[in-house]
């Protein structure tokens, strides 16, 4: 879950979080989330990295697009992953990593 900035990267910047809903000149306004569905539908993740002081997410894919994720609040959540071992990881306010484990 991401509540923060995104953008998608190919030789340029080609989706951004804050072009939802934006007309550009299209026919209607864009789906974000449709659009970064159909740029990465088929790729697989090749490499992740965690930026220590501001906890950015770079995600590269196997076509080439990398995905950055970037927190933009020193107080609000940012992101939130959970791994299948129900493994919670929270980028809280300032660059702060909260962790914990969903009890059985």
């Amino acid at each position: 879950m991401v509540e923060c900035l995104w953008r998608i990267l190919g030789t340029s910047i080609l989706l951004t979080s804050e072009d939802h809903q934006h007309k550009f000149g299209l026919p209607a306004p864009l789906d974000a989330l449709a659009r970064a569905s159909e740029l990465l539908v088929h790729d697989t993740v090749t490499d992740f990295a965690l930026r220590d002081d501001s906890l950015d997410l770079l995600f590269t894919f196997s076509r080439g697009h990398r995905l950055e994720i970037l927190p933009t609040s020193a107080g609000h959540e940012a992101w939130q992953i959970v791994s299948p071992q129900r493994q919670h990881f929270i980028a809280v306010g300032g660059g702060r990593l909260n962790t914990h484990s969903d009890e059985t």
